[in-house]
């Protein structure tokens, strides 16, 4: 096969529609959604890196998220529970997006989404709190999993 179309009704996406496209194994993945949307902004970099994504050994493009040896590729879908609220967000141009927040740590990105939604301020320890599932992954793996299994494979 040479190609694949696909038509997404304009409605379903609302305002300018962003495409973010990302190859994960034997698949190639596709997300339209409107550029309004805060979890997605601006996908950074106009030329792709050469680094290697500890994921799936594949080029990592400029986009993707890394720190302390983990690194999450573009798309990668974030959650953590907190005060019994569930928070949804991704990774978007090098950092850990929920709602309106961008943040390069995961502490970071858990306290200033808490403080947007509630106002409160608190110190978390992001690794602790947020999930990942893979763009093509079969379930949610803790952060600090991750960071432990690379640092004993270290």
């Amino acid at each position: 096969m040479s190609g694949v179309e696909f038509v997404v009704p304009i409605s379903s996406v609302g305002g300018e529609p962003r495409v973010i496209v990302w190859q994960d194994e034997d698949f190639v993945r596709i997300r339209v959604q409107s550029s309004d949307d805060p979890v997605v902004g601006p996908i950074g970099g106009s030329s792709a890196g050469n680094r290697q994504s500890s994921a799936t050994g594949s080029p990592a493009s400029v986009e993707d998220w890394s720190s302390d040896g983990i690194t999450l590729p573009v798309g990668t879908e974030l959650r953590f529970n907190f005060g019994g609220e569930d928070y949804t967000g991704l990774v978007v141009d090098r950092t850990l997006a929920f709602g309106e927040t961008r943040q390069g740590s995961p502490s970071g990105a858990v306290m200033a989404a808490i403080r947007e939604r509630t106002g409160r301020t608190v110190n978390l320890n992001g690794w602790q709190y947020i999930e990942v599932l893979k763009p093509g992954g079969k379930g949610w793996i803790p952060l600090d999993r991750l960071r432990t299994n690379v640092k004993t494979r270290g």
